[in-house]
């Protein structure tokens, strides 16, 4: 503190500063200081990266993934901070960055580790976006209990504002059918279809972002069981990807392999 005190443009200090507070507990201080590092040192990758780990900490995966994007142009041969980076980038729903840091830590440590957590993470999420919606709760429909008064009181509004739509389509929307060259449905049918285009293009990207997103994970499954970091586990989860792809018989294999790797043969070498 004295010494940031006669130099407050010293990133060294200010670094010193966040690491002793954060080893002290001291959350917030420690990102104030760290946060200082970054604004007068934006390359100085382990301030980024321990910015991260406060900012997940406090709940914000968030700032923890941007965090990380700065450290991982500075600090890019770390497979530390790349391991990081997809941890984080999971947490922030960022799946297709979790998948390149995943892809990147298996490059950097010579296929020697694939972290099981953000890899199950992943396929979780791809199964979610799979599935078939939850049916909702009835009483999210319906308010609770209402009195016979207050369902009376709701037929009456009902009965009142069909009333008033029968009075203005007998009323003001005749006089607006009646003007030469004015039609209402045309103008209508254009909006239906404008916002009926919309809706599939939409659909239509939001399915290739999830294809996208699958093939990225596939291919990390299938380098990681041809690699010296292959657990059963990744073959069960390439299985589950394989199925999520309706590919039937190579789910099946995969699965397969797993439940004799759990039985204690190797299936390491063995072409995915």
């Amino acid at each position: 503190d004295a010494a940031l005190a006669i130099n407050p443009l010293n990133p060294d200090a200010w670094f010193a500063l966040g690491y002793a507070c954060l080893k002290t507990g001291q959350s917030q201080r420690a990102l104030r200081a760290l946060t200082r590092v970054t604004q007068q040192a934006p390359d100085h990758g382990e301030a980024w990266n321990n910015a991260a780990a406060l900012w997940l900490e406090l709940g914000r995966p968030d700032r923890a993934f941007s965090a990380l994007a700065e450290c991982v142009k500075h600090k890019r041969d770390s497979w530390q901070v790349w391991e990081n980076y997809a941890q984080a980038a999971l947490r922030a729903r960022e799946f297709v960055h979790a998948a390149r840091g995943l892809k990147q830590v298996l490059t950097l440590t010579s296929g020697g580790r694939l972290p099981i957590d953000t890899a199950r993470g992943l396929v979780q999420e791809l199964e979610r976006l799979a599935g078939v919606t939850p049916a909702p709760d009835a009483s999210a429909d319906a308010p609770a209990a209402a009195s016979g008064a207050d369902v009376a009181t709701s037929k009456d509004q009902g009965e009142l504002q069909q009333e008033e739509e029968e009075d203005v389509d007998g009323g003001l929307g005749a006089l607006i059918l009646d003007l030469p060259g004015l039609s209402v449905s045309d103008g209508e049918q254009e909006e239906e279809a404008g916002t009926s285009k919309y809706a599939a293009d939409l659909a239509a990207a939001e399915e290739r972002s999830r294809e996208g997103l699958r093939a990225s994970v596939r291919a990390l499954l299938k380098d990681g069981v041809n690699s010296p970091a292959c657990v059963p586990e990744l073959w069960g989860l390439l299985g589950r990807v394989y199925a999520l792809d309706g590919q039937a018989e190579a789910a099946k294999e995969a699965l397969l392999k797993q439940v004799r790797a759990l039985a204690g043969i190797s299936y390491k070498s063995d072409e995915a």
